[in-house]
């Protein structure tokens, strides 16, 4: 499990596609990739599965400061991922799947929409405690 706690991004210009800032992007070599767009909760099962529900009370594009430090934080504890803007949930998934689970890997920071402009500072994992 890890916490990538008081990340900061500063969009130059605000998005409204819901793939883009806050979003979960998954790329799968052998895996089918499941959208997790702002504003959803991804539930894949042991089967490979998905199903999607909408988060009650999402980050909006309000929440995030346009050309401003906004605050992102990562959570992954076992399987269950949550990704939060400004203190606010933004996107989570929890992945099930019996085989060829996210168990190690990179962590990628990203943001791929054209004119978009993002800068990081201030990136600290930190190891969680298994509860």
């Amino acid at each position: 499990s890890f916490c990538l706690p008081r990340t900061s991004l500063t969009p130059t210009k605000e998005s409204t596609v819901p793939h883009i800032l806050g979003a979960w992007d998954f790329h799968f070599a052998e895996r089918t990739e499941f959208p997790c767009p702002r504003g959803t909760r991804l539930a894949i099962d042991a089967s490979g599965a998905a199903r999607s529900e909408k988060i009650a009370n999402p980050v909006t594009l309000a929440d995030i400061g346009r050309r401003a430090w906004n605050q992102c934080r990562i959570v992954a504890r076992g399987s269950h991922f949550q990704f939060f803007i400004n203190g606010r949930l933004s996107s989570e998934f929890v992945d099930g799947i019996a085989a060829g689970g996210l168990e190690q890997g990179s962590i990628a920071l990203q943001l791929h929409e054209r004119g978009t402009r993002v800068a990081f500072r201030e990136i600290r994992l930190k190891r969680l405690i298994r509860q």
